[in-house]
């Protein structure tokens, strides 16, 4: 039991960090774009609907780094027994 709980636990946290990973990489996307747009390589329309798309997904990971953060493995196991 002890061991299935700390496998699970590594997971999660691999989970996390390649989710925080993504974040990172979408909000260096979103300061690109920002760039482009003050440099007036894009106009605001595309600006802000690449913001916006981009804001979303990074919400989308922030609300599965929260997810995982609130799953307790231990009570996960106890409940399939």
């Amino acid at each position: 039991m002890k061991k299935e709980i700390q496998i699970q636990e590594k997971s999660l946290q691999k989970k996390k960090q390649r989710i925080s990973k993504r974040i990172t990489k979408l909000k260096d996307i979103i300061a690109k774009v920002e760039d482009r747009f003050f440099e007036g390589l894009i106009d605001s329309e595309t600006f802000k609907n690449s913001k916006i798309r981009y804001a979303k997904k990074i919400k989308v990971f922030e609300n599965e780094i929260l997810r995982l953060k609130n799953f307790n493995p231990v009570f996960e196991f106890q409940s399939r027994m």
